[in-house]
């Protein structure tokens, strides 16, 4: 089994619209899957490079599995970790019928569990004034202070 990793940077301009970025982000991933069936860690390899660090790692998982349930309410949940994780934080995303899932998993050195939390609070809130209006500029999305249900947030140290 084998994935390969796709590396972006991405510059953020505050003044751009949220549909703006987000097609700029789109146009620039296709761009690099053109190159998708060379695998980064044997072109650093072979160029004797070092394989880029990366602090944040996202993955959208589109099994379609997934997308043919329902979630069920639940709050964060915690589990010990049992292995090391690779990226500072890593974010992987089920969409669902209702909803979404986030299981994050972090560098428990570098981060607390209310961290974290406060962080997936923050960033759903963050999706919620997206869905509402994807036409403001990046500077103007605040994230509202109002506390909302979490449906699912699967949290690993």
């Amino acid at each position: 089994f084998f994935i390969n990793t796709l590396v972006l940077r991405v510059h953020v301009d505050k003044e751009e619209t949220f549909a703006a970025f987000l097609d700029r982000v789109k146009a620039d991933a296709v761009k690099m899957l053109e190159y998708q069936s060379y695998p980064l860690e044997l072109i650093c390899e072979r160029l004797k490079v070092k394989y880029p660090q990366v602090s944040f790692f996202f993955n959208m998982l589109n099994t379609g599995i997934a997308a043919r349930q329902e979630l069920t309410d639940m709050e964060s949940i915690h589990i010990p970790s049992v292995q090391e994780s690779k990226f500072e934080m890593a974010l992987y995303i089920s969409e669902y019928k209702n909803g979404i899932m986030i299981y994050c998993s972090y560098y428990n050195r570098l981060f607390t569990p209310q961290t974290i939390e406060g962080i997936l609070a923050l960033y759903i809130r963050f999706l919620q004034e997206i869905g509402e209006d994807p036409g403001k500029k990046l500077r103007e999305y605040q994230g509202s202070t109002t506390k909302r249900k979490i449906s699912r947030v699967k949290v690993e140290s």
